[in-house]
């Protein structure tokens, strides 16, 4: 990857598009720019590039991001590592053994996320729960001895 594929990989996580999700080539040329740095040929060169090596596809002024793409943008990421965001965020409420934090407390937790933790909130939740750190009860997620001694440890 070039210096200036990775800026771009950069806007797609700053706008936290998502896997198959879509940009503007207007708002992408726009931040572009903003950088000051590299020429107009170096940027076309490096989208047209990474069109071609199936990162990307240019349709209608829109850029996709394919599973490749969003792949190279969360290499290293993990679920883990969305469940223990997860659990900090019971640690950082001071949420107790039994207690509740309801579901529409976290949402705005969850979408303050980078993209990754957002696409893989749900399935980290469903790994909790199955460990035996939350269970689900109504529309919340109570912390269990397990959950706060692993938060505490």
């Amino acid at each position: 990857m070039t210096g200036m594929q990775e800026r771009i990989f950069k806007v797609f996580k700053e706008f936290k598009i998502s896997r198959n999700g879509v940009i503007d080539s207007n708002s992408l040329d726009m931040t572009i720019k903003k950088w000051g740095t590299g020429s107009r040929d170096e940027q076309v060169t490096a989208l047209n590039e990474l069109v071609a090596l199936g990162y990307l596809t240019l349709d209608n002024n829109w850029y996709t991001l394919l599973a490749k793409g969003y792949d190279h943008i969360y290499e290293g990421y993990s679920v883990t590592d969305t469940e223990s965001l997860i659990l900090g965020e019971f640690k950082a409420r001071k949420i107790s053994p039994g207690h509740r934090l309801m579901r529409d407390s976290l949402s705005p937790f969850q979408h303050s996320q980078e993209r990754f933790h957002m696409d893989h909130f749900n399935p980290a939740l469903l790994n909790l729960m199955t460990f035996g750190f939350l269970e689900k009860q109504d529309r919340g997620y109570i912390l269990t001895q397990k959950g706060y001694d692993k938060i505490h440890s």
